[in-house]
Parts: C-alpha cells; sequence; structure tokens
C-alpha cells in the first residue's frame, strides 16, 4: 500500500511539476502582512520548604533574521537577562542566575518580540534553477545529517533515490519529496515514541516534527540543502485586537534552499481527503508548498532543535517547577522601558520617553521605583524647560560630572541652590519637600486658591516647605499619602516624579 501511494505521488507530481502561470521574475511577491507582538512567559516557583540555591535558567530566544515571512523587530527582555549566548547558526538562549529561591516563592520572567509576520508567494523560472550549489551560497550543515535528520540512514536514502530518480532540478526534488512524504505518512500523536526521519519511516505516522525531519533528510541525501523550521501556526479567527494563546499551535516545517534565489518554505503535514466510491483517499494540498496564505500565519521562532519554549535549570535543593506560555498580541505591543509594565506610573513614563524627556538607567529599565537624585531631577527640569547649558559653581559639580550643564542652567535661573558648605550632593536622593520646593519655583507655581489648603498633618504651619507643597498640591501634581499625611522627607521615586511632569507638560499644553 505505502509503495502504491509512492507512485501516485510521483505521478501526481509528473503532472503538476510545470511552472505555475503568471509567476513573475522575482524571488517572492507579499500579498498582505499584519503586526503583532509575540510574548513568551516563564514561571519558576519552588514548590518545596526547602530552599533551591545557585539557580541557573535558559529561556530560548525568537532568532533574528530567520524568514522573509516572519520578520523579526524590537523586543523586550524583562527582566534583563545575565547574559545571552548566541551560537554559529545564530540561536539564542538568554540565561539567569538567581542566588535563592525561598520555599513557595515564584519568579517570573517575560520575552516580548515585535514581529511582521507576511503572507508571501514565491515566484521564479522554475526551468532555470540551478542544480550547483556554491560554498560561499549555502552553508554544508544544511546537507550534512544530523539529530533526527538521518539523510545517510540506508532506508532513508532508498526513500529519497525512488523519487524522480532521473530529476536534476532542486524545485522539481523537493516538490517530489514534499508529495511522497505527505502521501506516506499519516498524521497520528506518538506519544512516548521516538521522532525523526528514520523513525518516521519505519512507523509510517507521526507530528509534524516527523512529517518535517522526513521531508529534510530525504531533500539532503537527494543533495537538496534543507531546514527544520519551529514556531507557531496561527488560523485568526478575527484580528479584533483580542490576546490570542499560542499554547497549542507549535508547528515545525521545512525550507528548502535553492542556488541564487534563496529559502523556500514548504509544510508537507496537512492533507485533505474525499471519499470515492465509498473510500476515504488523501490527496496532497498544495497551497501548503512554496506559498503562505492569509489565512495560515507562520509565526518563525527559531531553527528547529527542540520544541519551542523549552526552558531548561539547573539548582541545587528545592523541587522547581516550570511554566511555559505564549500569547500572540495585535500591533506593537511595547513599553518605553520593561520595568513599568504593570507600574502605576506608565503612562507617565512614557509620555516623558515619546518627548525625550526620561531616560532609563540601563538594561532596558527605568528604574521606575528607584529614588530621584538631586541631579536627575535638575536633568529632568533643563528638558521640560528648555533650558541652556551653564556653569555649574559648586565644588562637587566639575564640569565633566554628566548633570554638571543641567545643575548649573537651574542654578543660573534660580530654582536650585547647594548647601552653606558650597556642596550640591547631586548623587542625594532628594524628598518630597525638597522637591516641590523646586518644582514650585522652577515652573513658577503657586496655589490656586490659598483658602483651601490641603493642611497635611505632618507638614505644620511655619515648615520651610509649607507654601511650595501647597502649590503642588493644589494642582494635583504632588499629593499625599491619602492618610493626611505629605511624607515629606520621604525620597521621591522615579516614577513619581515622571508622574509630576507629564501631568505638569499636559496640563500647560490644555491651558
Amino acid at each position: 500500500m505505502k509503495k502504491l501511494l509512492i507512485t501516485l505521488a510521483l505521478m501526481l507530481v509528473m503532472i503538476l511539476a510545470v511552472s505555475p502561470a503568471g509567476w513573475a521574475d522575482e524571488y517572492y511577491t507579499v500579498n498582505n502582512e499584519w503586526e503583532y507582538t509575540l510574548v513568551h512567559r516563564v514561571s519558576i516557583s519552588n514548590d518545596s520548604a526547602q530552599e533551591a540555591a545557585d539557580i541557573t535558567v535558559e529561556v530560548p530566544l525568537l532568532q533574528r533574521d530567520l524568514t522573509n515571512y516572519s520578520l523579526s523587530g524590537e523586543e523586550q527582555l524583562n527582566p534583563p537577562p545575565h547574559e545571552i549566548i548566541t551560537d554559529e547558526s545564530g540561536k539564542r538562549v538568554a540565561v539567569y542566575h538567581f542566588d535563592t529561591l525561598k520555599g513557595g516563592e515564584v519568579v517570573y520572567l517575560e520575552q516580548r518580540y515585535a514581529l511582521t509576520v507576511r503572507d508571501i508567494s514565491f515566484g521564479f523560472d522554475v526551468s532555470a534553477v540551478s542544480p550547483d550549489y556554491l560554498q560561499a551560497d549555502i552553508a554544508a550543515a544544511y546537507f550534512e545529517p544530523g539529530i533526527g535528520v538521518e539523510s545517510d540512514n540506508p532506508q532513508v536514502v532508498a526513500f529519497a533515490e525512488s523519487l524522480a530518480e532521473y530529476e536534476t532540478n532542486p524545485y522539481l526534488i523537493a516538490k517530489s519529496v514534499f508529495s511522497a512524504v505527505n502521501l506516506y505518512l499519516d498524521y497520528q500523536d506518538i506519544a512516548g515514541e521516538q521522532h525523526g526521519a528514520a523513525a518516521a519511516l519505519q512507523r509510517g505516522h507521526g507530528v509534524c516534527e516527523d512529517y518535517a525531519s522526513l521531508m529534510v533528510a530525504a531533500l539532503r541525501a537527494r543533495g537538496v540543502p534543507a531546514r527544520m523550521i519551529s514556531g507557531y501556526l496561527y488560523v485568526p479567527k478575527a484580528d479584533d485586537g483580542s490576546i490570542v494563546s499560542l499554547d497549542d499551535t507549535s508547528h515545525v516545517w521545512v525550507e528548502f534552499y535553492l542556488s541564487g534565489i534563496g529559502w523556500v518554505i514548504a509544510d508537507p503535514t496537512f492533507s485533505y481527503s474525499f471519499n470515492i466510491g465509498g473510500k476515504e483517499q488523501k490527496f496532497i494540498d498544495w497551497n501548503y508548498f512554496t506559498k503562505t496564505s492569509g489565512v495560515r500565519r507562520y509565526i518563525a521562532f527559531n531553527e528547529y532543535a527542540e520544541e519551542v519554549g523549552q526552558v531548561k535549570y539547573t539548582a541545587t535543593g528545592g523541587k522547581l517547577q516550570l511554566q511555559f506560555h505564549a500569547d500572540l498580541e495585535f500591533g506593537a505591543s511595547f513599553t518605553a522601558f520593561t520595568d513599568v509594565a504593570d507600574h502605576w506610573a506608565r503612562e507617565h513614563v512614557e509620555f516623558l520617553a515619546q518627548l525625550g524627556y526620561a531616560d532609563g538607567i540601563g538594561n532596558g529599565l527605568y528604574g521606575v521605583n528607584d529614588p530621584l537624585t538631586r541631579a536627575q531631577m535638575a536633568v529632568f527640569l533643563q528638558r521640560v524647560l528648555e533650558l541652556p547649558d551653564a556653569e555649574a559653581a559648586f565644588a562637587d559639580v566639575p564640569a565633566e560630572h554628566w548633570a554638571a550643564g543641567a545643575i548649573g542652567a537651574l542654578a543660573a535661573e534660580g530654582s536650585l541652590a547647594g548647601y552653606p558648605d558650597g556642596s550640591f550632593a547631586p548623587g542625594k536622593s532628594i524628598t518630597r519637600a525638597e522637591t516641590a520646593a523646586l518644582l514650585a519655583r522652577a515652573l513658577q507655581l503657586v496655589p490656586q486658591d490659598t483658602a483651601e489648603r490641603a493642611s497635611y498633618t505632618d507638614v505644620p504651619a511655619g515648615h520651610w516647605a509649607e507654601i511650595y507643597i501647597e502649590a503642588l498640591s493644589s494642582l494635583g501634581l504632588l499629593e499625599g499619602r491619602g492618610d493626611g499625611s505629605f511624607d515629606p522627607n520621604a525620597t521621591l521615586t522615579r516614577g513619581e516624579a515622571a508622574k509630576i511632569l507629564a501631568l505638569y507638560l499636559q496640563n500647560s499644553t490644555e491651558a
């Protein structure tokens, strides 16, 4: 029966192996494209009472510049990994280290990738495809056997050589292999069984990984370079802006390489059947050969090595449990900084970042809960007020200090002053009371209604910053803690500073 299926496949290839009418000379045509954000989330929990120590977690990352139908853009890794390892093929792994994880404790890792997913069709002169590959044209690894791709296995070689036996055109060989694999294998879950080309050929059934590995192995056995791509096959119901779970859509497919042209997609897993004469018969679905579709969207993650999202770890003690989830969000869904994604100050930080007023602290972080220093506040205000740099006449602010120009600018216009000993203390955290005084002077703010003062319990009449605190409070820029206090001596966070300046700018624009 298997021999009969292969013979039918070859006959069908001979009938259909002609250049499709209307194909252009270009390599491929983009029919449509969509913008998405691929989100991977990893949770690591210690499900025991014993503390886990010396924890190293490895998370696979999106492989860049992999295909022409799934293009990668900006990415955000939160928290930033301790290192990123890239191998010779371009696969990347984020490595995280944790000293300890207490019993019951959970940590979360998130990776966000901006993607442009395309519906493309390939068009070129099939008859002119060269069977010769230059060494510089394609890596030798794509011709060679590998794990699960046993192109030197005698049975795999015999299978490959029986297909279009005298054909030398790589495209037509690929078409023959695609149809033969598609008709030879039956889709069937093989949980607990071995994957790979040789195992699939022996069994006669498997999953997408087995279809792909057999096609790649057979192509390599015939001298056509090929590779497996792992990722997701997303079939949209409606682009309605919702978040779609990709947990059950992981998929593996094939690309083969044509000399002087490039990589071409083929997905041998899918077929369709008709009931003919009371018997169900399977047919090749050629829509999955050398084209994608708006109905199905291939989201490439990396060249196949292991399942997408397979996270590895090592630890001493404890009992770690790792969970992985993948979602697809419509459009570009990014924060200006990775640590403000779920923070109350996000909209304020992003507003300032769009204007170029907010800088991060490195590694994609804003430091939203970090205390704001006096130097950082000076830089913030210089940008908002568009003041030119000026010399800072403070003993501890040398000319080469990164904020010297801003500190000098604010001092020159009378908004800030140093300490009696001639210092400015640029690295010192600024308090909420100091912030009120500095901002009220710099922004020339006065209470809107002095008769309706906040009268905070910890800001008594006669407090040195009372009038400034009232000025900012009456405008809603710097409010109390909710228990009637203002907490004047507490340090101001970078998130609080972003809110103050964003609201000021927005109110000024509306006015």
